[in-house]
């Protein structure tokens, strides 16, 4: 039982990771074609994106460790 739930969890992690990580770059690309510079594209990309990807992520390991 202890080697089922440690693959588990590590495809969880590694599909919630590529999952949330790719939502914050497509953000991060959409502030760059609106035309800021880099460091500000990554401030507004993780100050509005960031706060809903941390929420989801907090209602994930709610639920997962219902199970």
């Amino acid at each position: 039982m202890h080697i089922t739930y440690d693959c588990s969890y590590g495809s969880l992690i590694l599909g919630v990771g590529s999952e949330y990580s790719i939502l914050m770059m497509e953000r991060y690309f959409e502030e760059k074609d609106a035309g800021m510079d880099s460091v500000d594209a990554i401030y507004q990309a993780v100050s509005t994106t960031g706060t809903a990807l941390i929420a989801s992520g907090a209602t994930t390991v709610f639920g997962f460790s219902a199970l």
